[in-house]
């Protein structure tokens, strides 16, 4: 008797976030990636629409996720490498924004989304390589932070915040870097020397995506007792609030504005704010929503001097008792800075607001980032670039 068994689930490993659709489904790849796409919408509850409403299927097309241009590239499941179609992308105005690789397995109707690049990622990947034809081959590798990176960028930024790709645009910066190198070497130490005199410290203040690559999250240990005996730890992002105390395995902030953002890189699936015995504010993964990301403002009334809250936040994948709980704590004290007099007081201004979270950053890294993710924040490239070097998934490692 023949043991063989020629079911592909047991040929090779499935990844955990892989999504598995109807078996009886017969589609083209395209369909396969959007129909999972969709799926992980719906049960994430987020309000995002996939089009164009007409031809959404055809391969040669891309597709509008939130007014992002996004290609959609697949390869099989065990592929180490991705072919990519750049055709679109010598097209002035015609190139994606965003390019998505997912990885598939027909038989079955797997899908795997393996990652994101942007255009500018794409374009440094691609710098050394040949471009001879209307294709070009990456390691699948290249791609990185899943479906939950793709989320990030359309729903935290604004549509303009990516260019498209353009590779006749490569071309000509690799041509002006190349011209500038030389300008700079002859011109550098007199340029600067005049520069500092005319123009002073000003010349030389980093932008404000300079302090934003600076930020280093912190890496907070989970322990999870789901899947066996023993614990499997691992590590939750998080980038606000600061904990500054860490006291028999307890964590603490001290809070110093009325509503600061709370901010995991990781995704959760749950979130509990409580006060006392008292839980005042709850958001809970389900089967309609099974992840949270992104930031969150303050969702409940101001902090006021004195109160303590406990924040319990319990990561994607992990099982109830694998929390990590936070004390926040306000002082007795002092008062706190109110964010809506702050916000009012800096309108509409995108100077002011980029030099008052510049400012806070060096600081009060938790004020900076509650102002650059405000919803009253102006509206400014500056900003937007800030916020896209946030959801660089690197921070994490």
């Amino acid at each position: 008797m023949n043991n063989f068994n020629n079911n592909p689930l047991e040929v090779f490993p499935i990844p955990d976030e892989a999504i598995i659709l109807d078996e009886q489904l017969n589609i083209s790849p395209k369909k396969m990636v959007i129909l999972a796409m969709k799926k992980l919408i719906k049960e994430n509850n987020l309000d995002l629409n996939i089009g164009p409403k007409f031809d959404l299927y055809n391969p040669l097309r891309s597709i509008i996720l939130n007014k992002f241009d996004i290609q959609i590239v697949t390869t099989g499941l065990i592929s180490d490498e991705i072919i990519i179609s750049i055709k679109n992308a010598k097209i002035e105005g015609k190139g994606p924004q965003l390019v998505l690789a997912a990885q598939i397995e027909e038989d079955s109707n797997i899908v795997f989304f393996k990652g994101v690049l942007t255009s500018s990622e794409f374009l440094k990947i691609i710098d050394n390589k040949q471009l001879n034809n209307d294709e070009i081959a990456l390691s699948i590798d290249s791609f990185k932070g899943g479906i939950e990176r793709l989320f990030r960028f359309v729903r935290l930024l604004d549509s303009n915040a990516i260019n498209r790709l353009s590779i006749n645009a490569k071309s000509n910066e690799i041509i002006w870097e190349k011209i500038s190198r030389k300008i700079k070497i002859g011109g550098a130490i007199l340029m600067g020397s005049v520069s500092s005199l005319l123009l002073g410290p000003e010349l030389f203040r980093p932008k404000l995506i300079v302090s934003i690559a600076k930020l280093t999250p912190q890496l907070l240990a989970v322990s999870s007792y789901s899947r066996s005996s023993s614990s499997d730890i691992e590590n939750l992002c998080l980038l606000t609030p600061t904990v500054i105390e860490k006291d028999n395995n307890s964590l603490k902030v001290a809070i110093k504005i009325d509503k600061p953002i709370i901010y995991s890189l990781t995704p959760l699936s749950e979130i509990i704010i409580s006060k006392g015995n008292k839980t005042v504010w709850r958001d809970i993964g389900s089967s309609e929503r099974k992840i949270i990301t992104g930031p969150i403002n303050w969702p409940i009334k101001p902090i006021q001097k004195g109160d303590k809250y406990n924040l319990s936040l319990r990561p994607k994948g992990f099982s109830k008792g694998s929390e990590i709980n936070i004390s926040l704590y306000a002082d007795s004290k002092e008062e706190l800075l109110k964010i809506d007099q702050l916000t009012r007081k800096l309108g509409d201004s995108k100077k002011g607001w980029v030099k008052e979270i510049k400012k806070s950053l060096k600081t009060d890294k938790d004020l900076g980032l509650t102002l650059l993710f405000s919803e009253k924040a102006a509206v400014s490239k500056e900003l937007m670039d800030a916020r896209l070097e946030l959801t660089k998934d690197d921070k994490c490692l």
